[in-house]
């Protein structure tokens, strides 16, 4: 028998498919659709696209937009506030959620958090109920049950809080993509791109770098350009790309496939200890290289010879996109990334955790 789940969402955005730039958001709008055929309840905002067994609105659409003013589709990822619990949209937000919980949870059902710490207060108000963290990429991790988005991810979030002796039911499960959302590419258009925040600690100015020394044009999406002429962007944080550069603002779902798949190559190269970096499968399951700097999830998910740690590497790698077997690149992205591949993996792991309550596991301690 499968556990009753809950899901508990954000303050910022609701769970449509307009919204493309805030990754936890889409992350939980593929989830829903990934584990279609479970009970599954949803608290979050108001709209809802995606299939689930029950919706409970925690938040309107005019608080949404009271609380972050300004904030659209295009922008959720930069406007989402703080993400701190004591906040006016995280404190209605999860008074709201502990009332409407209290009204359903039974006590071998699973409430998913989706918030970090900022929705510590739910996993509070239910102490004898098993609460998770179902999709951690991020470091305000808590509870007692968590699934990170990758091993290096786990391992650096346990060195970070000083844990140094394995957690039985925390798991390791990647992000997962809809492959009828991202179709295999031709590779036609002789471009790199950039498709991510314009901040610095994404390596956008590195991106300009390596387009720059390859001699090929970049195309930049995303939030965050804060000025755009010819030739020249500038991010809200200051960072600057020159040259052969093209800003187009954020795209949607099929105009991210369209831009990625006619690419030569996708650039990635994300400064900080990257927890998974869902875009570079994105750019493999249309069949097109990404290239990646030599750390974080990266080193799970894209091959040796497409991450580098110089300018001169990355330069290297472009070079050798080329002659990238775009097929086998889908289809092995198919393999550990789609939602198929990836709906057994979670489902493994809540029936661990509701044999937890039913005597069927241990080793939970």
């Amino acid at each position: 028998m499968n556990p009753r789940l809950h899901l508990v969402g954000l303050s910022h955005t609701t769970t449509t498919d307009d919204i493309t730039v805030c990754a936890y958001t889409a992350k939980a709008t593929k989830f829903l659709r990934m584990m279609n055929g479970w009970n599954v309840t949803v608290y979050w905002g108001d709209r809802n696209d995606a299939p689930c067994t029950e919706h409970v609105a925690l938040h309107s659409e005019e608080e949404r937009q009271a609380w972050y003013p300004g904030l659209t589709p295009a922008n959720v990822a930069t406007l989402g506030g703080t993400w701190n619990a004591d906040d006016e949209p995280w404190r209605v937000m999860n008074k709201r959620a502990i009332a409407e919980l209290s009204g359903r949870v039974e006590p071998e059902d699973l409430i998913l958090l989706a918030g970090g710490w900022a929705s510590h207060p739910v996993a509070q108000a239910f102490p004898d109920r098993t609460v998770c963290e179902y999709g951690c990429g991020y470091p305000g991790w808590f509870t007692d049950f968590v699934c990170f988005e990758s091993h290096t991810w786990r391992h650096h979030c346990y060195g970070a809080k000083n844990i140094h002796d394995g957690r039985f039911y925390d798991t390791v499960i990647p992000n997962y993509f809809d492959p009828a959302e991202l179709p295999l590419g031709g590779g036609k258009g002789d471009y790199l791109v950039f498709l991510g925040r314009l901040i610095r600690r994404k390596g956008v100015g590195v991106a300009g770098d390596i387009a720059k020394r390859a001699g090929l044009p970049l195309i930049v999406a995303g939030p965050g350009a804060a000025t755009v002429e010819p030739g020249l962007i500038v991010c809200e944080d200051g960072t600057q790309i020159d040259g052969d550069v093209t800003y187009i603002g954020t795209v949607d779902a099929k105009e991210r496939a369209e831009l990625l798949g006619d690419a030569r190559a996708l650039l990635a190269p994300t400064l900080y200890i990257e927890p998974f970096g869902g875009v570079a499968v994105e750019a493999q399951m249309c069949g097109t290289p990404a290239i990646t700097t030599n750390w974080g999830a990266f080193t799970d998910t894209v091959e040796p010879g497409l991450r580098f740690n110089t300018i001169n590497e990355g330069v290297a790698c472009v070079e050798s996109a080329g002659g990238v077997d775009r097929k086998a690149l889908r289809k092995r992205a198919l393999a550990r990334y789609s939602l198929a591949s990836v709906r057994p993996q979670y489902e493994r792991w809540f029936r661990q955790l509701h044999g937890l309550r039913t005597g069927d596991d241990f080793y939970g301690q």
